[in-house]
Parts: structure tokens; sequence; C-alpha cells
């Protein structure tokens, strides 16, 4: 214990309920006040320990603050630029890779750089079950797990998605926020598919 860290007050002994209903009212009184100073003793002796945990707190905020910021601001480039190299034809939409066999036939879809029109990072599939990507005939779905199965279905008139929803089950990294979206939103690069 630091040596300006003062040592804890004595507290006296508890008592049992039997002893409690044998004691006259005031012992009873007697005892309830001795902790009742005790107790003021403890929060006399905290209060300065409060003042700096309030200082340190005080100093601390700006710093995570700023942190926060930063981080945002990173995010903010980091779409802002999936945005700008979707423009510029950087990125290109999976449905559109995968038909035009510019992706490596082995490559995992859990392993693309994916990524929403908007900037965001996305995985294919559903949270539980990420890296498998969802292809139907109007009567039936297949899921493939790789570029090259994805992209011989969609050559024989497959479409991405479901029967019922088309599209492509996204979800966001880390969690399990799903959405399906159209297919020409899910972005990915030719020059560097894997992630």
């Amino acid at each position: 214990m630091p040596s300006d860290m003062k040592q804890p007050l004595p507290l006296p002994q508890p008592q049992s309920p039997e002893t409690l209903q044998g004691l006259p009212e005031a012992a009873l009184r007697e005892a309830l006040d001795e902790i009742a100073g005790l107790e003021g003793s403890v929060r006399a002796q905290m209060r300065p320990l409060e003042e700096q945990l309030s200082a340190l707190a005080a100093r601390k905020a700006p710093l995570a603050t700023e942190l926060r910021r930063r981080e945002r601001e990173k995010v903010r480039l980091a779409r802002a630029n999936v945005r700008k190299e979707a423009k510029e034809g950087s990125l290109v939409p999976l449905a559109e890779a995968l038909q035009l066999g510019g992706l490596n036939p082995e490559l995992p879809i859990g392993k693309m750089a994916l990524y929403l029109r908007t900037g965001g990072r996305v995985n294919i599939g559903f949270a539980a079950r990420p890296g498998l990507l969802s292809l139907t005939d109007g009567a039936s779905v297949r899921t493939v797990a790789t570029a090259g199965e994805a992209e011989k279905l969609l050559l024989e008139g497959w479409q991405l998605g479901t029967p019922s929803v088309p599209g492509i089950r996204t979800h966001l990294p880390g969690t399990r926020v799903e959405k399906v979206v159209p297919e020409t939103d899910v972005l990915v690069s030719l020059e560097e598919p894997a992630g």
C-alpha cells in the first residue's frame, strides 16, 4: 500500500440477529452512531481520491475524443477512396468481375476484398455462414464458395440471389448485421481481389 494511503479503519464486529434482539435500544443507537461516524470518516478519506479520479477523467476525455475523431476520419477517407475507385473503374461490380472471368477461379468468396458502392467493407453470405454466394436458375438455389464456381453458373444463365430474394446477401465484418443488396452494389478489385 502506498505510504500516503491511510490504513483502513477498524470495523465493528458483525452481530447476529439473535444478539441484536437482546440488546437494549440505547446500545443499538450507540452502535448505529458508531458505524455512521466511521462511514463519515471513510467518505472524508475518499474525497481527495474522488477529486483525483475526476481530474484524471477530465484529462483522459479529450484524448479519447481525439482518437475517436481520427478513427472516424480514417473510415471516412477509406470510404471516399472506395467511391473514387468505383468511379474510376478500379472497382467493378462483383457479378461483372465474375462474368468477365477477371478473378482467380480458385479464389474463395470469403477471401475477396468486397465493398458496397457507398464505400463500406462487406463480406458475402450469412454472418453465421460467411463466404457462400447464392445463385438461382429461377427455380432452385446453389451456393458456391469460389469465384470459379460462381463464374461457371453465371455463364450458364444463373442469377445472383434466390428465386424470392434477388441480389447478394452481405454482412458487415465482425457483426451479425446482414443485408441483401442489388448485385451492382457489391464491388471488387480486379487488380487485387484477395483481401
